[in-house]
This record gives structure tokens, C-alpha cells and sequence, in this order.
């Protein structure tokens, strides 16, 4: 009965163990996404370049900054402007607007875009992107997810979702 016992709990651990590992370690890997979005700041043209979003807000003080510099980053790994990805920063701060979110992505880097989504904007875009937004008066709490989209035929599709621990030059580089 004792050997029983003991060996239930040897696979508990065991189960809990793999478990744990499981949850700390999501963060740090990009999910993998298969999703046609639409949005106004998304160019509609023939242009087939990777194009990177990141929802974010000029007051935030430790995600948005450490995604825009690696982002400028990136940008500047690249000499060839055809093959340049496109960065469109979407900000999501109530008491902004259209040109105090590109002078914002401007100073990380000149090809950011910066595109300012209004409030009426932002559930349709939650509803695409799966963001996690929440508002409290000048307070904003977000997933600081980067989502990697590719242009199919007319329609843009999700392929990848960075969180703010697996944002990396070298992870952006690899899947573009």
C-alpha cells in the first residue's frame, strides 16, 4: 500500500513539475498565429514587406521604450529599404493623437509609423489583435505584444505574437 502511495506522489511531482516548467516558460517563446486582420493603418496597397505592430502609449516607462529600441534596432540591421520591414506604433493613450504618436515613434526611429487609434477604434482592434487593454482613469495596463503580419493575396494575416520577454532583435530577425 505504502509503494502505491509513494509512486502517486513520485508522478504528482513529477506532473506538477512539467507543469510549472510549462507556465514560465510561455513567455519567452513567440506565439505562433494564424489570423486575417483589417485595420486603418494598415496600407491596402500592393506592398508585400513583414510589418510590425506594437499597440503601446508615450508615458508608459518600461515596455514601449525597450520595444522601440529594438525596433530601432532592427531597422538600422537593414540596408536595403525594399527589405526593411514596416513598424507601425498604435497608440492607445486617451490624450493622444494622431501627431504626437508619430512624433513619438519618430524619436526612436524615422520609419516608424505612428498612428494614434481612437477609442471608438480600439475594441474593434482588440477584437483582431487580442488585446488585453485595460484603462483606469491616465493609467493603462497592456500584454506589450508585437504581432508579426504578412500580406496575403489582399488580406493581412497575424503570423506571429511577441511578448515584451521574447522581443528580441534576434527572434524579429530570425522570423522575418
Amino acid at each position: 500500500m505504502n509503494a502505491k502511495i509513494c509512486n502517486r506522489n513520485i508522478v504528482g511531482f513529477f506532473l506538477w513539475s512539467i507543469l510549472i516548467i510549462i507556465v514560465f516558460t510561455i513567455p519567452f517563446f513567440p506565439y505562433s498565429v494564424s489570423k486575417n486582420v483589417s485595420a486603418g493603418f494598415l496600407d491596402n496597397g500592393e506592398e508585400q514587406r513583414p510589418t510590425l505592430v506594437f499597440f503601446g502609449f508615450s508615458q508608459c516607462t518600461d515596455i514601449c521604450p525597450v520595444a522601440l529600441i529594438t525596433f530601432k534596432e532592427l531597422l538600422n540591421s537593414y540596408d536595403d529599404s525594399k527589405s526593411t520591414p514596416r513598424v507601425i506604433y498604435v497608440d492607445i493613450g486617451a490624450q493622444s493623437n494622431s501627431q504626437l504618436a508619430q512624433e513619438y515613434a519618430n524619436n526612436f526611429h524615422q520609419s516608424i509609423v505612428g498612428y494614434h487609434a481612437s477609442e471608438n477604434e480600439l475594441p474593434i482592434l482588440s477584437n483582431y489583435f487580442g488585446l488585453n487593454i485595460k484603462k483606469y482613469q491616465d493609467d493603462i495596463t497592456h500584454q506589450g505584444r508585437t504581432y508579426l503580419l504578412h500580406k496575403e493575396t489582399k488580406h493581412w494575416r497575424i503570423v506571429k505574437s511577441f511578448s515584451p520577454a521574447s522581443l528580441s532583435l534576434d527572434s524579429l530577425r530570425e522570423e522575418i
